[in-house]
């Protein structure tokens, strides 16, 4: 969820900061969102087992945030791993470090050396090049408990995450939110708008209300280079046949002397090339099959 704020000097602000009651009022008053994740920004915590006192950065979220996201549980489920305040999730690796070989459903942890909460479940970690990684969950209705703020309309600060239903039109759901804020909180001038996940990565930033191109100008360059190289590649591979076919006037000298016509010699030639550039288009595609996963992983 995104959301234009606008300012008495002609300008806009889009961002991603949302109001902390929102996530409730999609779920409720706009038809086509099946699930709504609230998740803070990043939050680095001192966690504290027995004598080992680790820091880790983690978010606040509630307990939509496993039916939104995919992160599979190996200890524990997701039915009401976030529904208390004193509850955290963690992941695989950050169960390692602090309880080694042990289980750690149940064991207890003190945060900032004041609160105890109590492990609900453990995450796979998320891999390296996600774009959100944590290394614990804490439950969002204690981050509106320390921060009572975070109630009003007039606060941004978690970002919003919706899921919506496989039949949903994203343009309808999106002029139903628009003014939600407007509704809630007198004065307000922010708008509303759901973005696909999938593109924030690439074209993720706006400004006057536009996407930027954003990472979406470094791929536009690696395909205007990829097509250089190409090109360059094909002057070469037509320098080296014509070089090839110098060396080769004798045989044409021969079969033109046993009846060869220009038709069978110009096929011959022709024949050969595309045989070597499908050898060739087979083997890339086969390159680009096995180190695909390779690359994709780098």
């Amino acid at each position: 969820m995104y959301e234009h704020q606008y300012y008495s000097n002609n300008e806009m602000l889009t961002t991603t900061a949302t109001p902390g009651p929102l996530a409730d009022k999609l779920r409720t008053e706009v038809p086509g969102i099946r699930k709504v994740a609230s998740v803070s920004w990043n939050a680095d915590k001192l966690l504290s087992v027995g004598e080992k006192n680790l820091k880790f950065q983690g978010h606040y979220t509630d307990n939509d945030f496993f039916d939104v996201f995919s992160f599979p549980f190996l200890e524990g489920s997701a039915a009401g791993a976030l529904m208390q305040p004193g509850n955290i999730v963690l992941t695989d690796k950050t169960a390692e470090a602090l309880f080694g070989d042990e289980k750690a459903l149940g064991k207890t942890i003190r945060l900032e050396h004041t609160n105890d909460y109590t492990v609900t479940g453990v995450v796979k970690a998320a891999p390296l090049n996600s774009s959100l990684r944590f290394a614990f969950l804490l439950p969002m209705q204690a981050l509106k408990t320390e921060h009572p703020r975070l109630n009003s309309w007039d606060a941004n600060a978690p970002r919003t995450y919706a899921l919506l239903d496989k039949n949903a039109d994203l343009s309808k759901v999106n002029a139903i939110a628009k003014d939600i804020v407007k509704r809630n909180s007198q004065g307000s001038t922010t708008e509303l708008f759901l973005y696909p996940y999938s593109d924030v990565y690439l074209q993720g930033e706006f400004r006057d209300g536009k996407v930027l191109p954003g990472r979406m100008e470094y791929v536009r360059l690696f395909i205007i280079v990829a097509a250089f190289v190409l090109l360059i590649a094909c002057i070469n591979f037509m320098n080296l046949s014509t070089a090839r076919a110098v060396h080769r006037s004798k045989e044409v000298g021969v079969r033109k002397a046993i009846g060869a016509g220009r038709f069978s010699l110009v096929s011959q030639f022709l024949g050969e090339s595309f045989a070597l550039v499908l050898i060739s288009s087979v083997l890339s595609v086969l390159l680009v099959w096995l180190l695909m996963p390779a690359f994709e992983r780098w």
